[in-house]
């Protein structure tokens, strides 16, 4: 069973309690700052989640992880208001590697070191408003990202809001981020080509 969390806030207390009953069962780390938990955290008891990884889960947004999910050293998964994740089992999430926003991360998925997954963007139309102001005023909606099974996210790579990895896919270093690919197809920033079904 995966344990799961509800918080409305995240309270000394909170942390004491939570990591104090799951310590032994899911092997999360003792230190109160790696986890800020406001939405719905699941997490299977079988995941592996290294001590100084951080994971958010802000209000009215929930992260799954499965089983046997490896996130490692100094990774980041952050997972804002109204977003909804999942990792799938048996990934791996290296180290120094960041998901943030919206995503489904397939089974057996290798997201390599220093990877950024992103599902949200800025608005910057208006010259005569900064930013920050335009994201304040129109914010640009959320554009999940879709990893499928048995997909290899080489070190390096950048997958943009909206980006759809299909299953078997292995995406080289460093990539432009394709939008859409072929399921089981490489994609190599040298020559930017997809060569399919190169699995028997």
């Amino acid at each position: 069973m995966s344990k799961i969390i509800e918080s409305a806030g995240c309270h000394v207390y909170f942390y004491f309690c939570y990591f104090l009953s799951c310590i032994r069962c899911c092997r999360i780390p003792a230190a109160p700052w790696s986890f800020r938990v406001f939405g719905r955290l699941s997490v299977s008891p079988h995941a592996r989640i290294a001590n100084s990884a951080y994971i958010q889960v802000d209000h009215a947004a929930s992260l799954v992880i499965g089983s046997g999910v490896h996130v490692g050293p100094c990774a980041h998964i952050i997972v804002p208001s109204g977003c909804h994740s999942v990792i799938g089992p048996g990934s791996s999430v290296m180290h120094f590697s960041v998901l943030s926003g919206s995503f489904v991360v397939g089974s057996d998925v290798l997201i390599s070191p220093r990877v950024t997954l992103l599902s949200g963007s800025h608005s910057y139309r208006s010259a005569t408003a900064t930013i920050r102001d335009q994201d304040v005023r129109s914010p640009v909606p959320d554009c999940p990202v879709s990893i499928g099974d048995d997909c290899w996210i080489c070190t390096g790579n950048v997958v943009l809001p909206g980006s759809v990895i299909r299953s078997g896919t292995i995406v080289g270093t460093p990539t432009p981020s394709p939008k859409s690919t072929q399921p089981y197809s490489v994609y190599a920033a040298s020559t930017n080509l997809s060569q399919k079904s190169f699995r028997d």
